[in-house]
């Protein structure tokens, strides 16, 4: 019955369409507005609002108590790090990283367990050459294109998904985590959903061999690639 949840960002217009505060939480802090509305919708939760980048957040006698750690800001680079660090200080906590694509063409969640077969590098050996990459394999956009979109000459750039596909994805990710507490998913895994490439074609990209070949939508599959050099190393 416990849950932290920490961004430093308050909540902006730009947020708007896509999340699920509401106009009159405008200009406050996203995680104590959260807090307030999960609150409200579950009295006998504790919720606590941090502020934290998670960059921050490295720290073995911060992530110890946890039972699961969920990542969910959209930053590869910064993903890496934390995993790196997490791997470094062999800690016992189990983390989840969740994503999704722009154009309504799907996401993705990866939950990475100490003492398993699996980690965060499984998620980026790159198929052709069987080393670690910068791309997630699971992506269903082919890497080195323009996928971000600016509006009305603002200079904002963003990543163009509706509140539907972000509610996809937070489901999908919330169903791993509820299966890992429950203890019903005992290994590292990932899970993924595909949506419809037709706007994303539309713009002007293509999609990846794993998109034209998927059909296991919100399956929840082994992460562990036999090619990771960290897990067979």
């Amino acid at each position: 019955g416990e849950l932290t949840i920490s961004d430093p960002e308050a909540f902006s217009e730009d947020n708007l369409y896509r999340h699920v505060l509401a106009m009159r939480d405008l200009g406050l802090p996203k995680t104590h507005a959260l807090a307030r509305e999960i609150a409200l919708k579950h009295p006998w939760a504790k919720v606590t609002p941090w502020d934290k980048l998670l960059e921050k957040l490295r720290d073995p006698r911060v992530l110890q108590p946890f039972d699961l750690v969920a990542v969910a800001i959209g930053s590869p680079t910064v993903e890496r790090i934390f995993a790196e660090y997490c791997r470094q200080q062999a800690l016992a906590v189990p983390v989840m990283n969740c994503w999704l694509e722009g154009y309504g063409i799907g996401g993705h969640a990866i939950l990475a367990m100490p003492q398993t077969k699996g980690c965060w590098h499984c998620g980026y050996v790159d198929p052709e050459t069987l080393k670690r990459g910068l791309t997630s394999n699971l992506n269903f956009l082919k890497q080195g294109q323009v996928v971000m979109r600016s509006q009305g000459g603002c200079g904002t750039q963003f990543l163009p998904y509706s509140g539907i596909a972000a509610s996809y994805t937070a489901t999908m990710a919330a169903n791993l985590a509820l299966g890992f507490l429950a203890a019903d998913v005992a290994y590292s895994a990932k899970v993924s959903w595909k949506g419809d490439a037709a706007e994303a074609r539309r713009a002007g990209l293509d999609v990846t061999w794993r998109y034209r070949r998927f059909e296991r939508s919100l399956q929840i599959l082994p992460l562990y690639d036999p090619n990771c050099d960290l897990c067979e190393g």
